[in-house]
């Protein structure tokens, strides 16, 4: 699913790469960045943080400079920071960047949202990646936006917000496994409504390509370990609560008393033909009861 998400096989509008302290998503994200050079016709990178040497920039890949003066406290005019109108300042980069065609596809790359949600908070900031998804800037439309989040930095609520609005969520943690480097747990969204779950080990290599990737599961042996138990409660006991080969055969010999009662030969009577002879009932008055044998609608003139 990974290597799906990163080549753009599977179809993902809003990609969201969420990272901690222990492992940067930067590299992942130089990932997305090659592979959407090579289906798309432009790629904008709004770099809130200094840019990474992995990536170089070139007529098709614009980087956009947003770590200069990000609150714009400085007051640069040309310089992009949080309070911008992101649709507009891309748009008018687009136009000077030269001479494009009304169908050209273009992606927008964000190498971290968190100063947008610490200056606007995360419900600006989730109109803010919307309104990029529907943009049409001068020259094409925005195909696809990817951005990196930093989890840790961030409240639960903010997360639950941002994952909201995007398409695929990929979380990624350090890999306990020797051979290989990261997990990523992925919650992908299709255009079917269909929601797919599932964590896989990857690699990112010197070329940035997003390689070994395989599915991974718990290990389940403790489970397995936890069930048996489970199964069988008279394990671990101090006492002996099992039966047995012996004691259960004897067990199965015992005649209880209600078969007894069944097995009794049924007495047949003169006014049933073959049958029992039925229940009665026997009554003893108490002498609370107030029992009168008089008919009561004597007196009625019937």
């Amino acid at each position: 699913m990974l290597g799906d998400l990163v080549s753009g096989r599977e179809r993902s509008s809003v990609v969201c790469i969420e990272d901690t302290v222990e492992l940067s998503g930067l590299q992942l994200l130089c990932s997305f960045v090659k592979s959407l050079l090579k289906r798309l016709d432009k790629v904008h990178i709004l770099c809130f943080e200094p840019p990474s040497q992995l990536l170089n920039p070139c007529e098709r890949l614009l980087i956009h400079d947003g770590f200069s003066d990000t609150f714009g406290w400085l007051g640069t005019p040309s310089c992009l920071n949080v309070n911008s109108d992101i649709e507009k300042y891309l748009s008018d980069q687009s136009q000077r960047s030269g001479q494009a065609s009304a169908n050209q596809r273009s992606a927008v790359v964000i190498d971290t949202l968190t100063p947008l949600i610490t200056q606007h908070g995360a419900v600006k900031s989730c109109q803010i990646v919307q309104n990029l998804c529907k943009a049409k800037l001068k020259g094409g439309n925005i195909a696809q936006v990817v951005f990196l989040l930093h989890g840790d930095l961030h409240s639960d609520h903010s997360l639950t917000l941002i994952h909201h609005v995007t398409s695929s969520v990929l979380k990624i943690c350090p890999s306990k496994s020797p051979n290989h480097a990261a997990i990523c747990n992925i919650l992908h969204k299709k255009p079917s409504g269909k929601v797919i779950k599932l964590s896989e080990h990857f690699d990112v290599n010197s070329s940035l390509d997003v390689q070994n990737v395989e599915e991974w599961k718990p290990s389940n042996a403790m489970a397995t370990d936890v069930s048996e138990s489970q199964l069988d409660p008279t394990a671990n006991l101090t006492f002996n609560l099992s039966l047995t080969d012996e004691e259960k055969q004897a067990r199965s010999k015992l005649v209880l008393p209600y078969t007894k009662a069944m097995d009794r030969p049924v007495i047949g009577t003169d006014n049933t033909s073959g049958g029992g002879e039925g229940g009665k009932i026997f009554y003893q008055p108490d002498e609370a009861d107030d029992f009168d044998e008089e008919d009561p609608d004597d007196d009625l003139d019937i």
